[in-house]
């Protein structure tokens, strides 16, 4: 929209002062003319095949670490630990939910995009430790729902902190502007195609458990939610 100043602040904040001149002049050629967007035969050359590389890469990280999984199956943990309220459940997950992406646009220009991510990964792989840990060893109960609900709030708070939002705001950042559009277009189809195979594997263990415990009302809610997220994906 004519903003080249503001832009150029952005571009540097980003890339740094030397990159600012080219960058400009990068993007004011694809603004001037629309042809000059990228073919996607050319996500195959140097260097962007390495962009989209790391834009599926992430993307398929973010789906199979398992934030599908632990925000769908939430629910049950607290179940077990007495929270019978599903709103209350909600409740809980939410806000530790809000409160990571706080946390997080705090945090992105200071820390980095980098660092977010590996802390964020690093904080979900502690919190399914001790999700682990309470479920496998013989714990005292009380201790052991409390582990329970600790990490399962604790990997979706660090999911927000990092994988979540850094995962989507890296890879335009790493793309050149010929380019962006065609490896967010890849990057996506990667995500919707990784996040249905796991609603595929969560429906399937759903319908195991479901067969298991036929009394129990909340299976059954369970996994129409999950064949109906499947057919929603399937259209978008």
């Amino acid at each position: 929209v004519g903003r080249l100043d503001d832009a150029r602040k952005v571009v540097e904040n980003i890339w740094g002062v030397a990159e600012a001149e080219k960058a400009m002049e990068e993007m004011k050629s694809v603004v001037a003319n629309d042809d000059s967007q990228a073919s996607w035969s050319e996500l195959l050359a140097e260097p962007h095949n390495r962009v989209a590389l790391i834009g599926g890469s992430l993307f398929f990280l973010q789906q199979f670490a398992g934030i599908n999984g632990v925000l769908y199956f939430s629910s049950l943990t607290f179940r077990d630990v007495g929270i019978t309220s599903g709103i209350l459940a909600s409740l809980y997950v939410g806000i530790t939910n809000f409160g990571g992406a706080l946390v997080a646009s705090n945090l992105m220009d200071k820390q980095g995009r980098k660092n977010l991510l590996i802390g964020s990964y690093l904080g979900m792989a502690f919190a399914m430790f001790l999700i682990v840990f309470s479920i496998s060893f013989p714990l005292d109960e009380g201790v052991g729902h409390t582990l329970s609900v600790t990490g399962t709030l604790l990997y979706i708070f660090t999911f927000a902190l990092g994988a979540g939002p850094v995962t989507g705001i890296i890879i335009p950042e790493l793309s050149s502007a010929r380019t962006r559009s065609k490896v967010m277009g890849f990057s996506f189809t990667v995500h919707w195609v990784c996040t249905l195979l796991t609603l595929y594997q969560k429906t399937y263990f759903t319908s195991i458990v479901l067969s298991q415990k036929k009394n129990c009302p909340v299976y059954p809610y369970m996994l129409m939610e999950l064949i109906v997220c499947q057919i929603c994906n399937f259209v978008v």
